[in-house]
Protein backbone atom coordinates (compact mmCIF):
# COMPACT_ATOMS: atom_id res chain seq x y z
CA UNK A 1 0.00 0.00 0.00
CA UNK A 2 1.90 3.21 -1.41
CA UNK A 3 2.09 5.98 1.24
CA UNK A 4 1.24 9.74 0.30
CA UNK A 5 2.37 12.91 1.81
CA UNK A 6 -1.49 14.10 1.02
CA UNK A 7 -3.34 11.53 3.10
CA UNK A 8 -5.53 12.44 5.96
CA UNK A 9 -7.88 10.21 7.76
CA UNK A 10 -11.63 10.56 8.64
CA UNK A 11 -13.92 9.02 10.53
CA UNK A 12 -16.51 7.21 8.23
CA UNK A 13 -19.23 7.78 11.23
CA UNK A 14 -20.91 11.45 11.69
CA UNK A 15 -19.25 13.18 15.05
CA UNK A 16 -23.18 12.57 16.43
CA UNK A 17 -23.16 8.87 16.04
CA UNK A 18 -19.78 8.16 17.25
CA UNK A 19 -20.82 10.72 20.27
CA UNK A 20 -24.06 8.35 20.62
CA UNK A 21 -22.54 4.85 20.07
CA UNK A 22 -19.46 6.58 23.06
CA UNK A 23 -22.33 7.76 25.46
CA UNK A 24 -24.14 3.90 24.98
CA UNK A 25 -20.99 1.71 25.57
CA UNK A 26 -19.81 4.02 28.80
CA UNK A 27 -23.37 3.25 29.98
CA UNK A 28 -23.25 -0.37 29.17
CA UNK A 29 -25.74 -0.08 26.72
CA UNK A 30 -24.12 -1.08 23.09
CA UNK A 31 -23.43 -4.67 22.79
CA UNK A 32 -21.66 -4.46 19.93
CA UNK A 33 -18.10 -5.06 19.47
CA UNK A 34 -15.81 -1.90 19.59
CA UNK A 35 -14.58 -1.67 16.29
CA UNK A 36 -13.64 1.84 14.54
CA UNK A 37 -13.82 2.64 11.03
CA UNK A 38 -12.07 5.64 9.16
CA UNK A 39 -11.29 6.16 5.17
CA UNK A 40 -7.84 6.96 4.48
CA UNK A 41 -7.68 9.92 1.71
CA UNK A 42 -4.77 10.96 -0.63
CA UNK A 43 -4.43 12.98 -3.03
CA UNK A 44 -8.20 14.27 -2.25
CA UNK A 45 -9.31 10.95 -3.02
CA UNK A 46 -10.98 8.26 -0.77
CA UNK A 47 -8.52 5.13 -1.05
CA UNK A 48 -8.42 3.12 2.21
CA UNK A 49 -10.76 1.54 4.83
CA UNK A 50 -8.78 1.90 7.91
CA UNK A 51 -10.76 -1.16 10.34
CA UNK A 52 -9.67 -0.95 13.86
CA UNK A 53 -10.67 -3.64 16.06
CA UNK A 54 -10.97 -4.01 19.64
CA UNK A 55 -8.82 -6.92 19.59
CA UNK A 56 -6.04 -8.80 17.41
CA UNK A 57 -7.90 -11.79 17.55
CA UNK A 58 -10.59 -10.62 15.86
CA UNK A 59 -8.37 -8.76 13.14
CA UNK A 60 -6.77 -11.67 12.35
CA UNK A 61 -9.73 -13.40 11.85
CA UNK A 62 -11.68 -11.08 9.18
CA UNK A 63 -7.55 -10.70 7.66
CA UNK A 64 -7.67 -14.41 7.01
CA UNK A 65 -10.91 -14.76 5.94
CA UNK A 66 -10.60 -12.33 3.35
CA UNK A 67 -6.93 -13.23 2.04
CA UNK A 68 -8.39 -17.03 1.87
CA UNK A 69 -11.57 -16.05 -0.25
CA UNK A 70 -9.38 -14.31 -2.77
CA UNK A 71 -10.28 -11.23 -4.93
CA UNK A 72 -13.63 -9.97 -5.93
CA UNK A 73 -15.75 -7.14 -6.95
CA UNK A 74 -18.53 -8.43 -4.10
CA UNK A 75 -16.30 -7.53 -1.09
CA UNK A 76 -13.32 -5.01 -0.79
CA UNK A 77 -9.92 -5.65 -1.24
CA UNK A 78 -7.74 -6.89 1.69
CA UNK A 79 -4.46 -5.15 2.10
CA UNK A 80 -2.84 -5.66 4.86
CA UNK A 81 -2.72 -6.06 8.64
CA UNK A 82 -1.06 -4.60 11.55
CA UNK A 83 -1.64 -5.94 15.10
CA UNK A 84 -5.30 -4.92 16.06
CA UNK A 85 -5.89 -2.62 12.20
CA UNK A 86 -6.44 -4.06 8.92
CA UNK A 87 -6.87 -2.24 5.63
CA UNK A 88 -8.95 -2.84 2.98
CA UNK A 89 -9.67 -0.99 -0.48
CA UNK A 90 -12.59 2.34 -0.31
CA UNK A 91 -15.56 1.46 -2.48
CA UNK A 92 -17.20 4.53 -4.51
CA UNK A 93 -20.83 3.24 -4.88
CA UNK A 94 -24.44 3.45 -3.39
CA UNK A 95 -25.50 2.09 -0.14
CA UNK A 96 -28.54 0.10 -0.72
CA UNK A 97 -30.60 1.59 1.98
CA UNK A 98 -33.64 0.95 0.05
CA UNK A 99 -33.55 -2.37 -1.54
CA UNK A 100 -35.70 -2.15 -4.08
CA UNK A 101 -36.65 -4.97 -7.03
CA UNK A 102 -34.20 -3.57 -9.61
CA UNK A 103 -31.28 -4.71 -7.65
CA UNK A 104 -32.11 -8.48 -6.82
CA UNK A 105 -30.28 -9.82 -10.03
CA UNK A 106 -27.48 -7.80 -8.88
CA UNK A 107 -27.80 -9.21 -5.40
CA UNK A 108 -28.50 -12.34 -6.42
CA UNK A 109 -25.29 -12.70 -8.23
CA UNK A 110 -23.06 -11.57 -4.67
CA UNK A 111 -25.09 -13.92 -3.01
CA UNK A 112 -24.03 -17.14 -5.51
CA UNK A 113 -20.49 -16.15 -5.56
CA UNK A 114 -19.90 -16.28 -2.03
CA UNK A 115 -21.90 -18.98 -1.40
CA UNK A 116 -20.11 -20.55 -4.55
CA UNK A 117 -16.31 -19.83 -3.36
CA UNK A 118 -14.78 -23.01 -2.06
CA UNK A 119 -18.22 -24.60 -0.73
CA UNK A 120 -18.91 -28.29 0.14
CA UNK A 121 -21.83 -30.31 0.93
CA UNK A 122 -22.10 -32.68 3.87
CA UNK A 123 -24.66 -35.00 4.85
CA UNK A 124 -26.78 -33.22 7.56
CA UNK A 125 -25.30 -36.25 10.56
CA UNK A 126 -21.77 -35.14 9.22
CA UNK A 127 -22.44 -31.62 10.16
CA UNK A 128 -22.34 -30.22 13.91
CA UNK A 129 -25.66 -27.68 13.55
CA UNK A 130 -28.38 -30.31 14.90
CA UNK A 131 -26.71 -30.67 18.15
CA UNK A 132 -25.86 -27.06 17.88
CA UNK A 133 -30.01 -26.33 17.47
CA UNK A 134 -30.64 -28.64 20.05
CA UNK A 135 -28.08 -26.66 22.38
CA UNK A 136 -29.82 -23.14 21.83
CA UNK A 137 -32.82 -24.48 22.18
CA UNK A 138 -31.75 -26.01 25.31
CA UNK A 139 -30.29 -22.36 26.80
CA UNK A 140 -33.27 -20.56 25.58
CA UNK A 141 -35.40 -22.43 27.70
CA UNK A 142 -33.16 -22.49 31.00
CA UNK A 143 -32.98 -18.69 30.82
CA UNK A 144 -36.67 -18.51 30.50
CA UNK A 145 -36.90 -17.12 26.97
CA UNK A 146 -39.03 -19.79 26.26
CA UNK A 147 -41.33 -21.83 27.65
CA UNK A 148 -40.88 -26.00 27.87
CA UNK A 149 -44.27 -25.93 25.04
CA UNK A 150 -42.67 -24.11 22.73
CA UNK A 151 -39.60 -25.63 23.07
CA UNK A 152 -41.12 -29.07 22.36
CA UNK A 153 -43.07 -27.08 19.27
CA UNK A 154 -39.76 -25.52 17.91
CA UNK A 155 -38.03 -29.01 18.19
CA UNK A 156 -40.67 -30.54 16.51
CA UNK A 157 -40.46 -28.48 13.46
CA UNK A 158 -36.99 -28.59 13.29
CA UNK A 159 -36.77 -32.18 13.10
CA UNK A 160 -39.32 -32.39 10.23
CA UNK A 161 -37.48 -29.69 8.40
CA UNK A 162 -33.80 -31.19 8.49
CA UNK A 163 -32.72 -31.49 5.15
CA UNK A 164 -30.78 -34.32 3.42
CA UNK A 165 -27.41 -32.63 3.40
CA UNK A 166 -26.30 -28.83 4.16
CA UNK A 167 -23.72 -26.95 2.43
CA UNK A 168 -20.64 -25.20 4.57
CA UNK A 169 -18.27 -22.60 3.87
CA UNK A 170 -18.23 -18.96 2.96
CA UNK A 171 -21.66 -16.76 4.02
CA UNK A 172 -21.93 -13.04 4.68
CA UNK A 173 -23.64 -13.03 7.90
CA UNK A 174 -24.91 -9.40 8.28
CA UNK A 175 -26.40 -8.48 4.71
CA UNK A 176 -28.61 -5.75 6.00
CA UNK A 177 -28.99 -2.94 3.69
CA UNK A 178 -26.25 -0.75 4.55
CA UNK A 179 -23.93 -2.99 4.38
CA UNK A 180 -24.58 -3.26 0.81
CA UNK A 181 -23.05 -0.63 -1.87
CA UNK A 182 -23.73 -0.64 -5.13
CA UNK A 183 -20.30 0.30 -7.22
CA UNK A 184 -20.18 3.04 -8.92
CA UNK A 185 -18.72 1.89 -11.89
CA UNK A 186 -20.62 -0.85 -13.17
CA UNK A 187 -23.64 -1.36 -10.28
CA UNK A 188 -21.74 -5.14 -8.92
CA UNK A 189 -23.11 -5.77 -5.45
CA UNK A 190 -20.06 -5.37 -2.68
CA UNK A 191 -20.74 -6.62 1.17
CA UNK A 192 -18.91 -4.12 2.10
CA UNK A 193 -18.72 -4.58 6.30
CA UNK A 194 -15.61 -7.22 5.87
CA UNK A 195 -16.18 -8.57 9.73
CA UNK A 196 -19.51 -10.62 8.67
CA UNK A 197 -17.74 -12.93 5.89
CA UNK A 198 -17.68 -15.56 7.71
CA UNK A 199 -15.91 -19.07 6.68
CA UNK A 200 -16.38 -22.88 7.16
CA UNK A 201 -19.96 -22.18 8.41
CA UNK A 202 -23.63 -22.90 7.20
CA UNK A 203 -24.10 -21.24 3.87
CA UNK A 204 -27.68 -19.71 4.03
CA UNK A 205 -27.61 -17.77 7.47
CA UNK A 206 -26.90 -14.49 6.44
CA UNK A 207 -30.15 -15.12 3.36
CA UNK A 208 -31.95 -16.26 6.29
CA UNK A 209 -31.61 -13.39 8.17
CA UNK A 210 -32.30 -10.84 4.98
CA UNK A 211 -35.35 -12.83 4.94
CA UNK A 212 -36.27 -11.33 8.54
CA UNK A 213 -35.71 -7.83 7.32
CA UNK A 214 -35.92 -6.56 3.48
CA UNK A 215 -35.76 -9.78 1.46
CA UNK A 216 -39.50 -11.17 1.16
CA UNK A 217 -40.48 -14.38 -0.48
CA UNK A 218 -40.50 -12.98 -3.88
CA UNK A 219 -37.01 -11.31 -3.69
CA UNK A 220 -35.94 -14.67 -2.45
CA UNK A 221 -36.89 -16.42 -5.04
CA UNK A 222 -35.02 -14.69 -7.31
CA UNK A 223 -31.90 -15.53 -5.12
CA UNK A 224 -32.65 -19.10 -4.91
CA UNK A 225 -33.05 -19.39 -8.90
CA UNK A 226 -29.36 -17.92 -9.38
CA UNK A 227 -27.81 -20.37 -6.78
CA UNK A 228 -29.73 -23.56 -8.86
CA UNK A 229 -28.34 -22.17 -11.85
CA UNK A 230 -24.76 -22.24 -10.00
CA UNK A 231 -25.92 -25.74 -9.04
CA UNK A 232 -26.38 -25.22 -5.36
CA UNK A 233 -29.71 -26.26 -5.42
CA UNK A 234 -29.30 -27.99 -2.07
CA UNK A 235 -29.71 -24.23 -0.26
CA UNK A 236 -33.20 -23.87 -1.31
CA UNK A 237 -34.36 -27.26 0.03
CA UNK A 238 -32.66 -26.73 3.07
CA UNK A 239 -33.62 -23.24 3.63
CA UNK A 240 -36.67 -24.50 6.21
CA UNK A 241 -34.14 -25.76 8.74
CA UNK A 242 -31.48 -23.25 7.78
CA UNK A 243 -33.99 -20.35 8.61
CA UNK A 244 -34.94 -22.17 12.27
CA UNK A 245 -31.53 -22.19 13.10
CA UNK A 246 -30.42 -19.13 11.93
CA UNK A 247 -33.12 -16.70 14.14
CA UNK A 248 -32.93 -19.18 16.92
CA UNK A 249 -28.79 -18.81 17.55
CA UNK A 250 -28.98 -15.13 16.44
CA UNK A 251 -31.83 -14.86 19.74
CA UNK A 252 -29.71 -17.27 21.38
CA UNK A 253 -26.52 -14.18 20.61
CA UNK A 254 -28.67 -11.44 21.92
CA UNK A 255 -29.87 -13.59 25.47
CA UNK A 256 -26.06 -14.15 26.25
CA UNK A 257 -25.23 -10.31 25.44
CA UNK A 258 -28.01 -9.15 27.76
CA UNK A 259 -26.57 -11.36 30.38
CA UNK A 260 -23.39 -10.38 29.94
CA UNK A 261 -23.84 -6.41 29.90
CA UNK A 262 -27.24 -5.97 32.43
CA UNK A 263 -27.41 -9.59 34.39
CA UNK A 264 -30.72 -9.99 33.11
CA UNK A 265 -32.86 -10.81 29.56
CA UNK A 266 -34.11 -8.03 27.97
CA UNK A 267 -37.05 -8.20 25.94
CA UNK A 268 -37.72 -11.30 26.61
CA UNK A 269 -41.28 -10.90 25.47
CA UNK A 270 -40.22 -9.88 22.09
CA UNK A 271 -37.53 -12.45 21.86
CA UNK A 272 -40.25 -14.96 22.59
CA UNK A 273 -42.47 -14.11 19.93
CA UNK A 274 -40.05 -13.92 17.31
CA UNK A 275 -39.30 -17.63 17.65
CA UNK A 276 -42.73 -18.11 17.94
CA UNK A 277 -43.52 -16.99 14.52
CA UNK A 278 -40.72 -19.29 13.16
CA UNK A 279 -44.35 -21.48 13.83
CA UNK A 280 -46.59 -19.73 11.75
Amino acid sequence: MNRSVNAYRRPIYGTGKRLKRSVLRTLGLWSRQHYDVEVVVENGQATYKKITFKSERQAERVSANLERYGDTPHLPSWRRREGNIIWVDYVQGQPCHRVDDTMMPQIARCFGQIANRDSRLQTFEATPYWQRHLDNLDFLSQTRVIGHRLRRELQYKSRHARPDALRTGFDYGDPIGPNLLSRDECGTICAIDVKNLHSDTLIGEGLAKASDRWMCRERRAVVFAHLNRLGLTDIERAFDFIAIYERTARVKRKTERDLQLHRRVRSARAKRRQLAMLLD
